[in-house]
Formats: structure tokens, sequence, C-alpha cells
């Protein structure tokens, strides 16, 4: 399948991702080391390890890494959850229904993204 079919699958942006990659093939690769990054297992883990810090810089690179890939849906819902854990990464603290109810959209959204990327190879 197409790049169009897996950017409209996640409700993504492709053309802003041209914008910046240029060649498709190249966002193709790039797409494709998606699945491969750990970023989003720090999260879990530093979640459940109760290590905010590490929780908000995983949320914040999760942020940075899906606004990057025109991943939107995973955009915007690491970037509310970065917002919520960031008193966290000054020593303050989190709501943590706010963050369980935030982890749990991320959830969601993470698993449609690894899921459209899969139609690329389909």
């Amino acid at each position: 399948m197409s790049l169009e079919s897996c950017f409209a699958a996640m409700g993504g942006d492709l053309e802003s991702v041209r914008g910046r990659l240029r060649a498709d093939d190249r966002i193709r690769r790039i797409v494709g080391m998606f699945p491969h990054d750990e970023t989003f297992a720090n999260l879990e883990r530093a979640w459940e390890t109760q290590s905010m810090p590490e929780a908000f810089r995983a949320a914040h690179t999760l942020k940075g890494v899906s606004r990057d890939l025109g991943f939107t849906p995973l955009f915007e819902v690491s970037n509310a959850l970065a917002d919520v854990l960031r008193p966290a990464n000054e020593g303050g603290e989190v709501d943590a229904a706010a963050v369980e109810q935030l982890l749990d959209d991320v959830r969601r959204a993470y698993q449609l993204t690894l899921d459209a990327i899969e139609i690329i190879d389909e």
C-alpha cells in the first residue's frame, strides 16, 4: 500500500513530512524505523517504576518524534501527556489520574500508528 494509505489510516500529516524529508523512499525508510524505537517502551517502564522525570523525558521525546514524522494523533496525546508530566521534571507533583488517562490515550494512538505503518508493507 501507499504512504497516503498509511497516513490516512492514522490521521497523519504526510504533506508536512514530504515538505521536510522530500522523498517518499526516505519517508518509508524513516517511518519503518519507528516500530523499533524504544521511546514508548521507556515511557511505559518509567510509569511502571514511577520514575516521573524519566516518564516526562520519554513523553517529550515521543511528542517530538511523532510531530516530526507527521503522526498527528500520537503527537497530540503525547504532547498533552508531556504537559501533565512536566512538573515532575522540575521536582513537582503530577496528577496521577490525568497521567493514567493520557497514557491510555497514548497507548491507543501508538497502536493506531503501528497498525498504519504495517499498511505500507502490505
